[in-house]
């Protein structure tokens, strides 16, 4: 249903302030062949409106589309239901979103447990780490300590070995002294017999210690706590002690000679020299082996500090990125389970959509799917499938159509709208102008602005989709000087003389006329 724009214009072609007669002549003076026509001026209203065509539509509507592709297994809704925001409008089947739930959800929990397991990684790394720092350090501190222990075992052995040589060259001297100085000597000799002996109860304690010191990194070693050349060390350690004990109870034993010595040589002057020469030279010998051997073991000591310090730096350089690791592989575990975990949600999101609800309260206007059809999703974003169905608020409905370019500055917001639909023709319904485009579009060549009216009180016989024709009423006047609208069409141009006699301001007479 089309009509025309037909824009009925009143023509007030006097505003009367005083009472007159008009004479509408033609052109020249000379009356129409007709003959004069009276015609009464009254006051009237006067109605100015803009007629066009538009369509009915509801002010919101919604499409609704699936979040996931399926079968649809049961549709609750017909079209004309009404229906409340969150209604289910209709189910699809789930078993296959269910069970990738279900391969998400295990997903979830294996990558729950690498994230627990690398924790623990992180931790053990960390202990193993400080065991192993601790460890070199300690043996550096321990391998310090033996070349100190060592260097003072030589100062010790050294003099020792000179002491005991300056008295067995003592001993020679006086061997040619008297028989007095030969007691002398004889007392010296038990003197350095006890000594001998206090060093080889002394060296006796070195080896025990020694001993114990080897059965325990022996020990250590068999359960990889230390390395090869700390095992090497306790036992060189402990080969030292056991020679220096050796040598100690040969000390001993040679005081126990010097003194039979002495004692024979009270007997014999010239045979107790001798054999003294003798002990001095075995002892001159002695000490250049002790001075050898506690070289090779300062040396081993020195090398044994040097390894314990580069294991030391080993360690120290190998246990940050040892963590850092361990760290690492936590962090690959902890991403691994945030996506695990999206995944699962997702799942969870799309077994949820399986379920369609309804967006809004409105009315079922259009459904166009049937049970047991496949529906696409309408999210993707390569290929989004079509609405299955359309809510509207029928509450609020609304008319759209479009005013010529010359007639929309007539046009103003909530200006009163006469709507009339040929489905109740004697029905005029109220609304007002909404809103007016500011962009205008061209239709059939002729530039139009689309405008938006709203239905007033929207009564419910006004559906969707319905033509309807549109008063856009642009001036309304109660009283104005009115006369018919055949009285002024004319062919020929008209002239209008008006006589208003005096006195007459404000009053119209009712019994005057005018003359055309």
């Amino acid at each position: 249903m089309k009509r025309k724009r037909l824009i009925l214009i009143g023509i007030c072609v006097v505003v009367l302030t005083a009472g007159g007669f008009f004479v509408v002549k033609g052109r020249g003076g000379k009356e129409e062949d007709s003959g004069p026509r009276l015609e009464i001026v009254k006051n009237g209203p006067l109605r100015v409106k803009i007629r066009e065509t538009g369509r009915l539509e509801p002010l919101i509507s919604v499409n609704v589309k699936s979040n996931v592709e399926g079968e649809i297994s049961r549709i609750h809704v017909r079209e004309g239901d009404v229906v409340s925001a969150g209604d289910t409008l209709m189910e699809l089947d789930d078993e296959r979103i269910a069970e990738e739930l279900k391969q998400a959800d295990a997903n979830l929990g294996g990558s729950q447990a690498q994230v627990a397991q690398a924790a623990r990684n992180v931790e053990l790394t960390k202990l193993r780490q400080d065991a192993l720092l601790a460890s070199a350090t300690d043996s550096v501190a321990m391998a310090r300590a033996g070349l100190d222990a060592s260097k003072l075992t030589t100062v010790q052995q050294v003099t020792s070995a000179e002491l005991e040589i300056a008295n067995t060259e003592t001993a020679v001297e006086q061997d040619e002294i008297a028989l007095n100085q030969a007691r002398i000597a004889l007392t010296q000799n038990e003197i350095s017999l006890s000594r001998a002996r206090s060093r080889r109860d002394s060296t006796s304690v070195n080896l025990s210690n020694a001993a114990a010191e080897l059965g325990r990194m022996e020990e250590l070693h068999a359960k990889e706590f230390v390395s090869a050349s700390a095992l090497e060390a306790a036992q060189a350690s402990h080969a030292g002690a056991k020679t220096g004990h050796e040598q100690a109870e040969n000390d001993v034993a040679a005081q126990l000679e010097s003194e039979k010595s002495q004692k024979e040589a009270i007997l014999s002057r010239e045979a107790a020299t001798e054999n003294r020469r003798n002990v001095l030279a075995f002892h001159q010998k002695n000490l250049g082996e002790i001075v050898a051997s506690r070289e090779a073991i300062e040396q081993q000591s020195k090398l044994q500090l040097r390894t314990a310090g580069t294991e030391l730096e080993r360690v120290e350089n190998s246990v940050e990125a040892e963590k850092q690791n361990s760290e690492s592989a936590l962090a690959v575990a902890n991403a691994n389970f945030v996506r695990a975990e999206s995944t699962s949600r997702n799942a969870q999101e799309r077994l949820d959509w399986t379920r369609m609800i309804a967006p809004m309260t409105g009315t079922i206007i259009q459904l166009v799917v049937e049970e047991g059809e496949i529906v696409q999703s309408g999210r993707s974003a390569f290929s989004q499938g079509p609405a299955i169905m359309t809510i509207a608020d029928l509450s609020q409905m609304v008319i759209k159509t479009f005013i010529n370019e010359v007639d929309i500055p007539k046009i103003l917001i909530d200006q009163p709208v006469e709507i009339q639909s040929d489905a109740y023709e004697d029905r005029v319904f109220e609304g007002r102008v909404k809103e007016i485009s500011p962009q205008a579009v061209p239709i059939d060549n002729v530039t139009k602005f689309q405008v938006e009216i709203e239905v007033l009180g929207s009564p419910p016989e006004l559906r969707p989709g319905m033509n309807v024709d549109v008063d856009v009423i642009v001036a309304d006047e109660t009283a104005v000087a009115v006369l018919p609208i055949e009285t002024l069409i004319e062919k020929q141009k008209l002239t209008v003389s008006a006589a208003v006699p005096a006195g007459s301001v404000g009053q119209l007479s009712k019994d005057r006329k005018s003359v055309v």
